[in-house]
């Protein structure tokens, strides 16, 4: 298992991604002291050699756009897509994992990064 400590975490991303095969399992979020949020979830194995790189990466591309424009579509965000937030397992090379939800939010709540919300308005 992976644990991560994180002032902010948007669970409700994080499991939309993970019903799509597209982010490990959540196993539970939490506060504890200190206003701090604990995030538990499965540990994937990451194939850092990516030798297949170019045979997947058609796929990667296509699977992150739908995605993307998935999530959107329900008024949310990321907040964060970057290369260091992308992983791929290695028993399944072909889907690429979203991770790192900290900086995600809703849109309708008004629940997005203040480092993002201005970041947009540029």
């Amino acid at each position: 298992i992976l644990i991560k400590f994180t002032r902010s975490y948007f669970v409700q991303l994080h499991d939309f991604c993970t019903a799509r095969g597209h982010a490990p399992k959540l196993l539970g979020c939490g506060v504890v002291p200190g206003d701090w949020k604990v995030v538990v979830m499965e540990w994937i194995d990451q194939d850092e050699e990516l030798d297949h790189a170019s045979a997947h990466l058609s796929t990667w591309s296509k699977d992150l756009k739908k995605l993307v424009n998935d999530f959107h579509a329900h008024r949310c965000v990321h907040g964060d897509l970057r290369a260091a937030n992308l992983i791929v397992c290695k028993t399944k090379p072909e889907q690429v994992q979203l991770i790192d939800f900290d900086w995600a939010g809703d849109l309708n709540s008004g629940q997005v990064h203040l480092q993002l919300q201005s970041s947009t308005r540029n």
